[in-house]
């Protein structure tokens, strides 16, 4: 890279560190630190959480998925936003979590059923976490030495060092240095910043990309492949070799069971002023999603770019780069990166670095949070006999961040990545979420689970979830595995065994109900929020103009998604056409991300300023240090 372009990602850098140090100075205890005195508005809440969500290990999760099965890939990045606003508009989950005014998901766990089981569900929760976020740093530092062209090796001191360990502690310790400066506060902050970067990262690379391979390139990439179809129609089983159909329909019930059992997606929306600004938070975040094409359109076009005659000498120059990687898999996450080094503009490849830099620090940095409050507000705070008080919580936070820094970045140094990245995610993180989807949805709405049937569930979903990681690893590479036996589909039959399982012993040893108007702070009287269809749709109907609007399209489109599933299996669609389709859905989603991507700029900002008067002014949770006394 020019050194016009390491400018810009230095400049970026320094920008947050400045923004995370000047923060600092509004923590003054736990719910501070955890989530951010509970102050944070809509739109910067939804800015700031999509940044920590959509982390650069998840975009190049996207642009491997996006590579190996053709415009199929995208077909997540709609099913994720159809899905998620479905979850927002109906409250599911996200409205009563906020209600119980809970600082972590385990603390809802103690509160519904018991102390022990905090802390087992802790120490489940806190080691799938970090074994998930393990590899985060290590395939961000593969992307920036291979994107930016560094040497593998470089002499310091007289040693001869690795450069892609030395990129990703300096990634690693800079998303440190965040968190352990101001926790939750300094991250809304430089969080929102990061993704004003990333957003216009996305908006730069799809313009330039589409510049070298434009739409007619693809089309003619594309069909040049002896099973075109199986690029381009989402309906196929086999589609997108495991990225098709199948793969689909697990993502989304996975999306429903675990819409809360996973503690970094929720922080933000925690940290809310109230429940109905946490569900605007889910809402808004995934109105905006559809921006990440810009990015996903550069796979496509290096799918393209690989295969026609006129770009063949280039091409050749990155297949040479490609195959000096030695691990198959990483291959594949590496091709698009390297692709996109050779045809970006300086000032863009400048952006686009600092762009996928800024991804990986803000979830870094979140998950680093998420995880160290996990392990002292659930796993010690609970088995201590005295509270450690604000001063000396905040120092255990703090310094459990290092903890979980330095464990995540050794485990990232050894780990030998053996499957896709979405397969790996899903499996390390349903060895918590497995059991948890049941045992925690159950707490919310279901006031016949004990807390016997939560015990079983949690023990079966994890167990299934290890002997599922320990297969994968031994057994995956042999001959006469069966494909579709990957870390998603076990994930998905650990969390079906754990639902039996929690209603099975739930009715065998049930006593009495639990008291949930307690739980959820409301009044016994009001029926208002109790789960009925009727009441759900009177809900939507009559809230604002802007709910109805998303409610509208996100229904509308869900029903046009089965009416085309079914229209694909009765008739014969040509490949031709399912290209015309994916171009249309590119270019609509591009053109709509600009003015959506301003709008929540310029919202953000405004709910910063009202942000910053509330935690001076209204320190209404400084003493609320998340544990039952």
């Amino acid at each position: 890279m020019s050194l016009f372009a390491w400018l810009i990602v230095i400049l970026f850098i320094l920008v947050i560190v400045g923004v995370g140090a000047y923060t600092r100075r509004w923590v003054k205890g736990t719910a501070d630190w955890l989530v951010a005195g509970r102050g944070c508005g809509r739109y910067l809440g939804a800015t700031a959480g999509e940044a920590s969500a959509l982390g650069a290990i998840s975009l190049i999760a996207f642009l491997q998925a996006a590579y190996v099965g053709g415009p199929v890939g995208w077909w997540i990045v709609l099913i994720t936003i159809l899905l998620n606003l479905t979850i927002a508009l109906t409250g599911w989950g996200i409205y009563r979590l906020r209600q119980t005014r809970v600082l972590t998901i385990n603390e809802l766990l103690e509160r519904r059923y018991s102390k022990k089981l905090r802390r087992f569900c802790g120490t489940i929760c806190f080691v799938s976490g970090v074994l998930n976020m393990g590899i985060f740093p290590i395939v961000t530092g593969r992307f920036i030495v291979y994107f930016a062209e560094l040497p593998l090796e470089f002499s310091f001191l007289g040693m001869t060092l690795s450069t892609i360990p030395v990129i990703t502690a300096v990634l690693v310790l800079v998303a440190l240095v965040l968190v352990f400066m101001g926790g939750q506060i300094s991250l809304i902050f430089t969080d929102f910043i990061q993704w004003s970067v990333i957003m216009f990262m996305f908006l730069a690379v799809g313009l330039v990309t589409y510049r070298v391979v434009n739409w007619d390139d693809i089309s003619r990439g594309l069909l040049m492949d002896d099973s075109p179809r199986e690029m381009l129609d989402p309906f196929l089983p086999t589609s997108a070799n495991a990225f098709g159909l199948w793969y689909v329909v697990m993502f989304t019930l996975r999306g429903f069971y675990n819409a809360l059992s996973w503690a970094p997606n929720t922080v933000k929306s925690q940290s809310a002023s109230d429940a109905h600004e946490a569900k605007m938070m889910w809402i808004l975040s995934y109105v905006r999603y559809g921006a990440n094409i810009g990015l996903l359109f550069s796979a496509v076009a290096c799918l393209a770019f690989m295969k026609l005659p006129e770009f063949s000498a280039q091409a050749v120059q990155i297949m040479g780069r490609v195959h000096a990687i030695p691990n198959e898999i990483v291959r594949t996450e590496m091709t698009v990166p390297i692709f996109l080094s050779f045809i970006l503009t300086p000032g863009v490849k400048g952006l686009f670095m600092a762009g996928i830099i800024c991804a990986a620090i803000s979830t870094l940095d979140t998950y680093f949070l998420s995880w160290a409050g996990v392990l002292v507000q659930d796993v010690i705070g609970p088995g201590l006999k005295k509270p450690l008080g604000q001063e000396q919580g905040l120092k255990w936070l703090r310094w459990s961040t290092v903890v979980v820094a330095v464990f995540v970045y050794c485990f990232s140094i050894l780990w030998k990545p053996t499957e896709y990245i979405w397969m790996y995610f899903a499996i390390t993180g349903s060895i918590y979420t497995g059991g948890a989807g049941a045992v925690i949805l159950g707490a919310l709405y279901w006031k016949r689970g004990t807390t016997q049937a939560a015990w079983a569930a949690m023990i079966a979903g994890s167990s299934l979830s290890v002997l599922g990681i320990v297969a994968l690893q031994i057994f995956s590479k042999t001959d006469g595995w069966p494909e579709f036996i990957n870390g998603m589909s076990l994930s998905v039959l650990a969390s079906v065994t754990a639902i039996v399982v929690y209603i099975s012993v739930s009715l065998l040893s049930r006593t009495k109900d639990f008291d949930l108007d307690s739980l959820l702070h409301r009044d016994p009287s009001d029926k208002s929020s109790r789960i009925k269809i009727k009441s759900l749709l009177k809900k939507i109907v009559t809230s604002n103009k802007f709910e109805l609007c998303v409610a509208v399209v996100t229904f509308s489109s869900l029903v046009i998604i089965f009416v085309a599933l079914w229209y694909s299996r009765t008739h014969d669609i040509s490949a031709e056409a399912w290209i015309n389709f994916w171009k249309y859905y590119s270019v609509v989603f591009y053109i709509l991300s600009v003015p959506i991507t301003v709008w929540f700029f310029i919202g953000s900002l405004i709910d910063m300023k009202k942000f910053i008067g509330r935690i001076k002014n209204e320190r209404v949770d400084i003493l609320d240090d998340g544990q039952v006394h």
